[in-house]
């Protein structure tokens, strides 16, 4: 198939390796640009355990891994969990992809103090609220923002008006949101291009869209490459 892969640069190449491997043929979209924010570490006093709810999280907390390793981590699903044991983390714990799921996992754990939100500029969900009901404080470092971008790459634009993407792969409400948007900033109809969604809540932007929707059955690149070979 033709697909449109809309992640950010750094998770795109790999992904886009993949499939082209398997005899896609890709281009990509980048909706959303990564910005590393260079500041203090962030402070770790008192803390009981780290939340990650993306893997650019993970990267830019790489600095100052080496103060945390003993912390046990909290994943928000298997991508961020696989880049933080890669970075060296000796407990790391999953959640199955959301931050409702994760505040659940972490809840379970029931840790001893307070739990450090290595975070973006732009949230999605509210962990720090979800694990409050439960009687868990949380605190936030926001280490990165995740910049939208403001049109659709020409190359992009010149395929789906030529009809020639087979589907747009998303994986996050986020990306979801910015991509269509954009296509409908350029006038571009996306309910005859089938959307490859990371989960159901990302589907669910795209069906407001009116495009077709297909979930991977689990949030995981190996999962949507399931998903788009079938």
């Amino acid at each position: 198939m033709r697909l449109l892969v809309t992640r950010p640069e750094a998770d795109a190449a790999p992904l886009a390796a993949a499939l082209e491997a398997r005899g896609h043929t890709v281009c990509l979209a980048p909706v959303i640009s990564i910005v590393m924010k260079h500041e203090a570490a962030p402070d770790l006093a008192g803390v009981a355990a780290l939340a990650f709810t993306s893997a650019n999280g993970v990267r830019a907390f790489l600095p100052h891994v080496s103060a945390a390793r003993q912390l046990p981590a909290f994943a928000v699903g298997p991508q961020t969990a696989a880049q933080l044991r890669a970075a060296g983390f000796e407990t790391v714990r999953v959640a199955s992809g959301d931050v409702v799921a994760l505040a659940q996992t972490i809840a379970a754990a029931h840790p001893a103090g307070p739990v450090l939100h290595i975070a973006g500029r732009d949230q999605a969900g509210d962990l720090a609220g979800a694990l409050a009901s439960a009687g868990y404080e949380t605190r936030r470092a926001v280490l990165y923002a995740a910049q939208a971008a403001r049109q659709l790459p020409n190359a992009a634009l010149t395929a789906l008006r030529n009809q020639t993407i087979d589907g747009v792969v998303l994986y996050s409400k986020r990306s979801a949101e910015i991509f269509y948007r954009l296509a409908d900033a350029a006038m571009l109809d996306m309910k005859h291009v089938p959307a490859y969604c990371l989960s159901e809540g990302v589907g669910d932007i795209a069906r407001e869209f009116g495009a077709p929707v297909h979930v991977a059955a689990f949030p995981d690149d190996e999962h949507m490459i399931a998903c788009l070979d079938t």
